[in-house]
Order: structure tokens, then sequence, then C-alpha cells
């Protein structure tokens, strides 16, 4: 008995989940004692993961950032003394103008986006799983933030609720240009008068769903799919 529940302690440690509405970008952070290992449901530890494992964890970071076309490149320093102790600081420079600016300067989108690359980045092994990903974020970035999932579930699983079509369209291409169709699982909760009904929605070896999304979902799929072929 203490063997089973000692497999799923350690199965509920490797369980991380971040909500649909990240934090609010702050312009200092101030890390408190009782922050755990992961970057929060909320995203509020991610300044102080970045920090700590700088550089290493901006330079992939700043990888992905050049992959995803946004065009900042991301720090983080300390601005504290011995009085305050450690104050965080993220900076985004601008590498178009060279300005340097904080990520509450540029809008929602990065700030809810970078919880999300740190988990990938600094997991292994684990279940992560992310309400609307998409959130605050345009079309281009939701199709690659695909990308980033599906290379970072080569050490992780991800659990994600989305409705976004712009992600789904991206994984549909990436199994068309050969991505095993396996490695993902598409369901849609129907509500019902008894609860939700889970239907999974097949796809075939060109990604093309196997059947309808229901009410009439994702019907963009098929301007995609004229356009990758």
């Amino acid at each position: 008995m203490g063997e089973v529940a000692s497999d799923l302690k350690e199965k509920f440690i490797s369980v991380t989940y971040l909500g649909p509405l990240r934090s609010h970008p702050s312009r200092f952070y101030a890390p408190r004692g009782d922050q755990n290992e992961s970057v929060g449901k909320l995203g509020e530890n991610v300044a102080r993961f970045i920090y700590e494992q700088s550089p290493e964890i901006t330079e992939k970071i700043n990888g992905w950032f050049e992959r995803f076309e946004i065009p900042y490149e991301l720090s983080a320093r300390s601005i504290g003394d011995n009085v305050t102790g450690t104050v965080i600081c993220l900076q985004l420079r601008d590498i178009r103008s060279n300005v340097v600016v904080g990520p509450s300067d540029v809008g929602f989108g990065i700030g809810q986006m970078l919880p999300i690359i740190v988990e990938g980045i600094v997991r292994e092994d684990s279940i992560i799983c992310v309400e609307q990903p998409e959130i605050h974020l345009h079309p281009r970035l939701q199709a690659h933030l695909a990308d980033f999932i599906i290379e970072t579930s080569k050490k992780n699983q991800w659990i994600i609720e989305t409705h976004s079509e712009s992600l789904l369209l991206r994984l549909q291409h990436r199994i068309f240009q050969g991505l095993e169709k396996e490695k993902i699982s598409i369901n849609y909760v129907d509500p019902t008068p008894y609860g939700g009904e889970i239907i999974n929605i097949p796809l075939d070896d060109d990604g093309d769903f196997l059947r309808e999304f229901p009410e009439g979902f994702f019907e963009e799929r098929l301007r995609e799919k004229r356009i990758r072929r």
C-alpha cells in the first residue's frame, strides 16, 4: 500500500497547471520564501525562475522568441540591495530599435506566453496542463505555440484546453509534414443534460479530421488544407 501511495504522490508532483489568465506583467518582482518549484498557476513565479536560471534559460527563451518571430530579447537582473534583498527586473530589448522596455510595456501577449515557455523548458517527465494558452496572442503566435508544444512534448506530456483554430491547424499541418498522428489526441467536450461527453476527433495521416467537430467548429481547416497542398 505504501508503494502505491508513493507512486501516486510522485505522479501528482509531476503535474503542473497554468490557468486561463496568467498574471499581468509587473515591472519588479520580489521573490517570496513560500514559492514552490512551479511557475505557479497564474505564472506568478516566472520571474524568479528566469532570474535564478539565467543565462541558460534566457538563451532558450530568446531562441524561441526568434522562432516565434517576436522581435525582443529577454534578460533578467536584480536591482535590489542589502536592504531590499533581491528585486527582479525583467527587460526586453527591441532588436529593431535597441530600446529596452519591460514586459508590461509591450501588451499582454508576451506576459501570457512566458509562463508557458518557461514550464516547457524547465520541466522533464512532467504533465503540463494549460487552459487557453492562446489568450492575447494573435493567430500566427498561436500557431507557433503549437510548434513549441510539439518540440517540448519529447520530454513532457501536454494537456491543453483551447478554443484556438490556429493552434489546431498548425498541429494538423505538422502531421501532414510527417509528425506521427498518434502523438496527438484531440477531444471535444460536448455538454449534455447528464454532464460533459468527451468525443475523440481522430486524424488521418494527412492531418485531416476523420469526423466533424460538433456545431461546425474549425471550418477554416479547409482553407488551410488548400494552402498546404
